[in-house]
């Protein structure tokens, strides 16, 4: 929403990316999303929803009502940042690369729980020769199942906090990286076919987690920028 203290050059950038007359009065229901550019955007749209309670108007951050003072449930903050990221294109960018990295964590989540079922189960059909190996499988279940968990609540919470949540399943799964390599060292060589398909996977989940962290850290500057507008 424009201020009436806003420098002469941010209206007149306001005016140029409208198109408008010299002249010509500028009120915020004729701007349109779609026809201004995310820096107009930014500077003329007032972002918000409805109070669920008392109907008064919340912007970001989104997370209380300033009027009566109710914590803004989960599908309301969504709807705001829904708006948000249909009027700036850098939002919804990386609103996009955060998605990527919540299925990633997905992904991994169910690929550590069902490898860790397919392992305990094969391992019980050969049958176990004492209690010290059924208790390794059993350990190597928990712990195959603990990490999935852990990775499929952090693609939970990211709808919450994608910064944090991207960051402890980054960190999460980077551990789990670290303590496979100290275990086994050959088997973070790439050798053979089946070695550099491994590695690839490697590299592409690395490389979509941090560019889901570098977004959620882009995203939470472009709504900390909305709610110091206001």
């Amino acid at each position: 929403m424009l201020r009436n203290d806003e420098p002469a050059v941010l209206l007149q950038e306001v005016q140029e990316g409208l198109g408008l007359p010299h002249g010509f009065r500028l009120r915020r229901d004729d701007v349109h999303p779609r026809a201004v550019t995310p820096r107009v955007a930014e500077l003329v749209l007032d972002i918000s929803v409805p109070c669920s309670s008392c109907a008064s108007p919340i912007g970001f951050p989104g997370l209380v009502c300033p009027s009566c003072g109710k914590v803004v449930p989960l599908p309301l903050r969504e709807a705001l940042e829904a708006r948000l990221e249909a009027s700036d294109e850098d939002f919804r960018e990386a609103k996009a690369k955060i998605r990527s990295a919540a299925t990633t964590l997905l992904v991994l989540a169910l690929l550590h729980a069902g490898a860790g079922l397919l392992r305990f189960l094969v391992e019980t059909s050969m049958g176990f020769q004492d209690a010290a190996e059924k208790a390794m499988a059993a350990a190597n279940l928990i712990a195959y199942l603990g990490m999935g968990t852990v990775l499929f609540a952090c693609y939970a919470w990211c709808a919450r906090s994608p910064v944090r949540a991207t960051a402890v399943g980054l960190g999460t799964w980077l551990t789990l990286q670290v303590a496979a390599t100290i275990a086994s060292p050959l088997s973070a060589l790439p050798i053979g076919l089946s070695g550099f398909l491994v590695a690839f996977v490697r590299f592409a989940v690395l490389l979509l987690l941090v560019r889901g962290l570098v977004a959620a850290l882009r995203a939470w500057s472009v709504m900390r920028r909305m709610a110091e507008k206001r």
